[in-house]
């Protein structure tokens, strides 16, 4: 019998997880399962728990900045990985296509599905989803100190940091190759999206071994509809102002540190940048549907 350990951040999304006390034991079947539950209580505690933890399975109930916390404790120990997605973003649990409705979501953890997929390591951290420098680093900085959430927000701190944005030259290296580019931004994606469905890697695929990076240069505001719309479309990679790469390493060199994001998340990197695929590395759950589209 599997022991599944649900990880809930309680104020991820601003959602009730008290239900899941209540749906829990109604979808997981108990000749196969044995679950419990705990609660994350400040940063970097549902790591902590899933460390701790002996359980086979640890699902993270929250957003991704939960499950980068829970899935980096997990990759390269043959333990598995769930996903009851509730965040603002929730962009890995979108790629694989993760309900957010709780009840659903129970229900794919419980048809137990788990396939290897691949994760980032940023200067050896690991990333699950998308990071990189530039603006969104930025916005994502921003967004960590609001008091709302949602798209409506993201799109809010955008459109302000824009207002004051310059753009910085960087040094790159693609697998050996030296590129010396202006960007607005450099976000290298394991997974399609940042999240809220804005495709920023939209050919990224979670088994193939590489990092999708997007090389946006600089633009005219003018053109901010039409990139806007090719993000949510999943078409920014064919923009004239994109260069878009697929590499199993990157190396990032800016003129001064400063902010940089990781599964969503703001942090504070120095000039260089080290961007790493580690194929194969984590277990997870995902819909039986999902099996192709990885």
């Amino acid at each position: 019998m599997k022991h599944i350990l649900f990880i809930v951040n309680p104020i991820a999304g601003g959602r009730d997880k008290g239900v899941l006390e209540r749906l829990i034991p109604r979808r997981l079947d108990p000749q196969r399962f044995r679950w419990s539950l705990a609660c994350s209580e400040h940063p970097g505690h549902a790591h902590e728990l899933a460390l701790q933890s002996d359980a086979d399975t640890v699902v993270a109930v929250g957003g991704d900045g939960t499950v980068n916390e829970v899935a980096s404790a997990l990759a390269g120990t043959g333990r598995v990985l769930g996903i009851l997605p509730c965040g603002s973003g929730d962009g890995l649990a979108r790629h694989l296509h993760l309900s957010r409705n709780f009840d659903l979501a129970l229900r794919t953890v419980n048809d137990y599905d788990v396939r290897a997929i691949d994760h980032g390591t940023m200067n050896g951290r690991p990333f699950f989803c998308t990071c990189g420098v530039g603006l969104d680093a930025l916005v994502s900085e921003e967004f960590a100190r609001s008091t709302t959430r949602g798209l409506r927000t993201y799109v809010a701190k955008t459109v302000e940091t824009w207002q004051h944005f310059t753009p910085e030259t960087y040094s790159l290296t693609i697998d050996g190759e030296a590129v010396t580019t202006r960007a607005v931004l450099i976000t290298a994606g394991n997974a399609n999206q940042w999240g809220n469905e804005g495709f920023i890697t939209p050919l990224a695929s979670l088994t193939d071994g590489l990092i999708d990076v997007t090389v946006l240069r600089p633009f005219s505001p003018l053109e901010i509809p039409d990139l806007a719309a090719r993000i949510f479309t999943k078409r920014i990679a064919r923009s004239a102002h994109v260069d878009y790469y697929r590499c199993r390493r990157l190396t990032i060199h800016r003129e001064n540190p400063g902010a940089a994001h990781m599964d969503g998340d703001p942090l504070q990197l120095g000039t260089d940048i080290d961007i790493r695929i580690a194929p194969e590395r984590l277990r997870i759950i995902i819909p039986s549907q999902s099996e192709n589209k990885l």
